[in-house]
C-alpha cells in the first residue's frame, strides 16, 4: 500500500507535466503554466508525505516519508525538465540551471506566490482524496484518527485568502498576475555599480516605468487604431510593398564572397549600420516588424490577439496582400495574431525538402508578380525564407564554406555543455552555405521585379527575423540573449528615389514608420506606433531597442546606441543589468551620463507619438 502511494505520487507528478505541456499551455500560459505545473508537483510531494503520516506506522514510518518525498522530488524534476524542454527547446543541465540562478540574482524572475500556493493547496487536496481512496480499497475502513491533511489544506486555503494582505504587490505589477520578490536586493560591487549609473529625476529617485502605465497606454492604443481604421488617412502616394524576411539571417552573413547581391543593396538602399530585430525570436521579431511598436508592448499584443495595424491600413488603402511562407501558422500562433486576418492570399510551400520549400515560394511569388505585370492594384508582398535556420539547408552547388557538419544532425538550442559544441565550425559553415543559396532566390525575386515593370513604383525591404549564435558566447540558436549574434541583423529599404538614412541605429520597429513617411500617410505622427522613420533624422532618436521575451521571468531589453549597449529590465527601476560597447565587449567603467542618457532614450522610445 506504502508502495502503491509513493508511485501513485511520482506518477500524478510527471502526468501534471506531460497533460500542461501536450496540452499546448506552456506556448499560451507559459509563467502562469511552469508556475502551476511546479506547485502541483510540490503539492503532490507535500500531501504525499502528509497521507504516510495517517498511514505509515511504527520505525517504517520515517523511510515511508523520506521515499514519498523523493517521489515528490523526481516529480519536480519531471515536470520542471518537460516543461522547460518544451518552452526552450534545451534540457535542463548545469549550464541552463546557472542560466536561470542568473536570472534570480540580478532580480530578473518573479515568484508568483498567489498561483504557487493555490497548486500545492490544490495538489494536497487531490491527494488527501486519493489516500483515502486507497486506504478504503487497502480494507481500512475505520475513522481517521488524525486531522494532518485536513488541517494541512485549511492552512494553504488560508495562507491564499490572506496572502494579499500579507504581501504587497510591487507597484509595476498588475491585477492579472500578483508577484513579490523574495529575495534582498543584491549588494554585490558589480551590481552596486551598476545601479549608480541609473538616470535619476530632480528629487533624486531613480527614473521608473510601471507596468500599470503600459497598460493604460495599451488601451489608448487600441481606441487610436479602431478610429484611424475608421478613418484612414490618405497616402500622398501608394507603392507596392515588398518584404523578404530572412529566417535566423544574422547581419554578418552578408558577404561580397557568399551574398554578393544582398552586399550590393548596401550601396543603393537604406541600410543603418547597426540593425537590430526587435526580439531573439520569430515571433517577437516579426512583432516590431508588422506592428511599428517596441517590445514594451508585446505581452499585450500576445494575449489580445489584435492584428498588426499597418497590415489593417494596406488592406484599407486597397492593396492586395499575400503571404508566401514556409512554415505552419499554427506555430506560436503567428497566423492567428500576425498574419491570417489581414493577408489576402497565403500560398505556402508543400514540399518536405527545405530547399524545395524556398524554391517553391519563390517561384510562385515569381510567377504571381510576372502575372500581376504593371497593372492592378499595389501589392504587399510578405515572403519569408527558411533556409538559414536550423539544420541550415542548401543544394550541394552552394557549398562555398568546409568544413560543414553532418546534414543529419539534429540541431537545437542548445548550451555548451551539448555535443553540438564540437560541431560549431561546421554550423556556421552551413549556415553560410545556406546564406548563398538565399541570396540566388532574392537576386531572382528582384529580378522579376524588374521584369514585371513595378520596380520603380515598389519599395522593397529586406530583413532578417532574428539572428543565431553558433557558441560565441557558450550557446547555439537563438531566443537566449540579447548578444549582437541573437539580434542583428541586415536591413535594406530600397525605395524608387533609391534614398538613404543618416541613422546608425534601428530596430524592427522603424520599418512602417519609414514607409508610412516616404508614403505622406502621417500614420508616423499618429499615437499607433512608437517606432521612427529612418529618413527624418533626430539625433536623439538614434537608438535601437531590443528584447528577450524570457519565460518565468521579467523581459530583458537592450538599449543600442553611441558609445554602448545597456541592458536593462523595462519595468519598474531604469537600472542597468550590464554594460558593454557595440560589440558586447564589456565596459568595465562605463560613463554614467552616456548610459543615463541611454536609458532615457529607450524609456522614451516606448512612447507613442
Amino acid at each position: 500500500m506504502r508502495a502503491r502511494v509513493g508511485f501513485v505520487v511520482l506518477a500524478a507528478a510527471g502526468l501534471t507535466g506531460l497533460v500542461v505541456r501536450d496540452l499546448g499551455l506552456a506556448a499560451s500560459l507559459e509563467a502562469w503554466a511552469l508556475a502551476t505545473a511546479t506547485a502541483l508537483a510540490i503539492g503532490w510531494g507535500i500531501a504525499g508525505a502528509a497521507a504516510l503520516l495517517r498511514i505509515g506506522s511504527g520505525g517504517r514510518l520515517a523511510r515511508d516519508v523520506a521515499a514519498v518525498l523523493a517521489a515528490g522530488l523526481v516529480g519536480f524534476a519531471v515536470v520542471a525538465a518537460r516543461l522547460h524542454f518544451g518552452v526552450f527547446g534545451v534540457p535542463l543541465d548545469g549550464e541552463t540551471l546557472g542560466f536561470a540562478w542568473e536570472g534570480v540574482t540580478a532580480r530578473e524572475v518573479r515568484l508568483p506566490v498567489g498561483p504557487l500556493v493555490a497548486g500545492a493547496a490544490l495538489g494536497v487536496a487531490l491527494l488527501a482524496g486519493a489516500a483515502v481512496l486507497l486506504r478504503r480499497l487497502g480494507g481500512d475502513t475505520g475513522p481517521a484518527r488524525h486531522g494532518t491533511l485536513w488541517l494541512l489544506v485549511l492552512a494553504s486555503a488560508a495562507f491564499v485568502a490572506v496572502e494579499p494582505r500579507l504581501f504587497a504587490p510591487h507597484a509595476e505589477d498588475t491585477a492579472r498576475l500578483r508577484t513579490f520578490l523574495p529575495w534582498q536586493e543584491p549588494r554585490s560591487e558589480r551590481h552596486m555599480a551598476l545601479a549608480a549609473l541609473a538616470p535619476r529625476q530632480d528629487d533624486g529617485r531613480v527614473l521608473r516605468l510601471e507596468r500599470s502605465a503600459i497598460d493604460t497606454r495599451f488601451e489608448g492604443l487600441r481606441s487610436a487604431r479602431d478610429a484611424l481604421l475608421a478613418a484612414p488617412p490618405e497616402p500622398a502616394s501608394r507603392p507596392s510593398l515588398l518584404f523578404v524576411v530572412m529566417e535566423s539571417f544574422r547581419a554578418d552573413l552578408v558577404d561580397p564572397r557568399s551574398t554578393p547581391f544582398l552586399a550590393s543593396l548596401a550601396s543603393r538602399c537604406a541600410s543603418p549600420e547597426y540593425h537590430f530585430a526587435t526580439g531573439a525570436n520569430t515571433e517577437s521579431g516579426l512583432f516590431g516588424l508588422l506592428n511599428g511598436l517596441s517590445m514594451h508592448y508585446y505581452w499585450h499584443f500576445k494575449e489580445s490577439f489584435d492584428p498588426p495595424l499597418p497590415l489593417a491600413l494596406l488592406g484599407r488603402w486597397g492593396y492586395r496582400r499575400s503571404l508566401y511562407r514556409t512554415f505552419d501558422l499554427g506555430y506560436t500562433d503567428l497566423g492567428q495574431r500576425f498574419l491570417s486576418r489581414e493577408i489576402d492570399r497565403d500560398r505556402a510551400a508543400t514540399r518536405d525538402d527545405p530547399v524545395a520549400r524556398d524554391r517553391e515560394i519563390a517561384d510562385a511569388l515569381i510567377a504571381d508578380l510576372e502575372a500581376a505585370g504593371a497593372a492592378g492594384p499595389p501589392r504587399f508582398d510578405l515572403i519569408v525564407t527558411y533556409a538559414t535556420h536550423w539544420n541550415y539547408h542548401y543544394p550541394p552547388e552552394y557549398g562555398v564554406f568546409e568544413p560543414v557538419a553532418p546534414e543529419t544532425l539534429r540541431v537545437r538550442n542548445a548550451t555548451s555543455e551539448d555535443a553540438l559544441r564540437e560541431h560549431a565550425e561546421g554550423l556556421h559553415n552551413r549556415q553560410r552555405n545556406a546564406a548563398a543559396y538565399t541570396d540566388a532566390i532574392v537576386a531572382e525575386v528582384f529580378a522579376a521585379l524588374r521584369r514585371s515593370g513595378r520596380s520603380a513604383d515598389t519599395i522593397a525591404v529586406v530583413t532578417g527575423d532574428h539572428g543565431e549564435a553558433f557558441f560565441e558566447h557558450g550557446r547555439l540558436g537563438h531566443t537566449w540573449s540579447l548578444e549582437n549574434e541573437m539580434i542583428r541583423v541586415p536591413l535594406f529599404v530600397c525605395t524608387p528615389d533609391a534614398r538613404a538614412t543618416a541613422y546608425r541605429f534601428s530596430d524592427h520597429s522603424d520599418v512602417f514608420p519609414t514607409l508610412f513617411d516616404w508614403m505622406g500617410a502621417r500614420v508616423a505622427t499618429a499615437a499607433v506606433v512608437t517606432g521612427k522613420s529612418l529618413f527624418d533624422y533626430r539625433a536623439e532618436r538614434d537608438v535601437a531597442l531590443a528584447a528577450v521575451p524570457r519565460r518565468r521571468a521579467a523581459m530583458r531589453m537592450a538599449v543600442i546606441g553611441e558609445p554602448y549597449k545597456v541592458e536593462f529590465l523595462p519595468f519598474g527601476p531604469l537600472r542597468p543589468v550590464s554594460v558593454s560597447d557595440l560589440e558586447d565587449r564589456p565596459v568595465t567603467s562605463p560613463g554614467r551620463e552616456a548610459v543615463s542618457r541611454l536609458l532615457r532614450a529607450a524609456l522614451a522610445a516606448r512612447d507613442l507619438e
